[in-house]
């Protein structure tokens, strides 16, 4: 919640840490320092609506990881410049990975990592939703070929337009 933060390239020290969550940072269009980061908890970025680009190669393992947020039943303004996920190449394993309401996203190259890395079960469970350039069709194939037992994948490009999100009362 820092308005004036544009990347995160001062936390290069960082080595041990459980989760990162990275939200409502305006003007941020970096995720990059994290070098020496291998595992974690938890990732969870949102509401960083300048953010261009995510630079976490060294990243090899994470229980959970969310990308962007569900809100209801239309995608919120999150990631606006986000176009690509290329900056997760030595991810091996994702327990559950969620990615929703990233309007630019048209490509979810953490998907390959995980498939190139080859952990014998990289990915247990995928939600992804709400991601109007990311193509379902493509997101289905990618998950087919990680053997993915869990998965709800609706509200993309060409894809399933009944999608809901559950909404705390």
């Amino acid at each position: 919640m820092n308005t004036r933060l544009e990347s995160t390239e001062g936390l290069k020290n960082l080595k041990s840490v459980q989760l990162i969550s990275i939200t409502s940072n305006r003007n941020l269009r970096v995720v990059t320092g994290f070098d020496q980061v291998s595992k974690l908890v938890g990732f969870n970025m949102y509401l960083n609506s300048a953010l261009e680009e995510v630079q976490f190669d060294s990243l090899k393992t994470v229980e959970w990881m969310s990308i962007g947020l569900c809100q209801g039943t239309e995608a919120a303004a999150h990631h606006l410049a986000l176009t690509a996920l290329s900056g997760f190449n030595g991810l091996t394993t994702v327990d559950s990975l969620t990615l929703e309401g990233n309007e630019a996203l048209m490509s979810a190259g953490l998907l390959d990592a995980l498939k190139a890395n080859g952990a014998a079960t990289p990915l247990n469970a995928a939600t992804i939703r709400f991601n109007p350039l990311l193509p379902e069709a493509t997101v289905h194939a990618r998950l087919d070929a990680l053997n993915v037992p869990y998965r709800e994948v609706c509200g993309n490009a060409e894809g399933d337009p009944e999608c809901y999100c559950l909404v705390d009362e």
